[in-house]
């Protein structure tokens, strides 16, 4: 159901989506597939950047995104279907429910793998700086 990408723990809500699936298909309500960046991988891009939580924004804004990254998403969009809108939420890892702690946006895959690349790093330095970058 949930497809888990690089290593380390995903949040609470992910994790309740899997264990009350069931349930929650029982009641007659669909769980969507969804794709996972462990928290590993943030950690690993604040270190590869060199951010802190004294970083500023333009700290982020600035940044390219790393190789193994750019992999790892290029695996990602692979996965996505062209012209359908996914989430991309950036939680807190104690987080249960609600729209994302820190942002909330919407990714739609175009097809053209550069521009797909660029526009989903865009939404993850989100999550890495509070940026809000459309």
């Amino acid at each position: 159901m949930l497809k888990t990408y690089g290593q380390g723990q995903k949040g609470l809500k992910a994790d309740d989506l899997e264990k009350y699936a069931k349930l929650i298909t029982s009641l007659g309500m669909k769980v969507p597939d969804g794709m996972v960046i462990l928290d590993g991988v943030f950690f690993q891009v604040m270190d590869t950047l060199g951010l802190t939580e004294s970083s500023s924004s333009d700290n982020v804004l600035g940044a390219e995104c790393p190789k193994y990254l750019v992999e790892m998403n290029r695996e990602i969009v692979s996965e996505m279907k062209v012209g359908v809108p996914y989430a991309i939420r950036s939680s807190a890892l104690s987080e249960r429910g609600g729209t994302g702690i820190y942002h909330t946006s919407f990714f739609i895959p175009t097809g053209n793998q550069v521009d797909d690349l660029t526009q989903l790093w865009n939404k993850e330095k989100v999550g890495l700086g509070g940026l809000d970058i459309t």
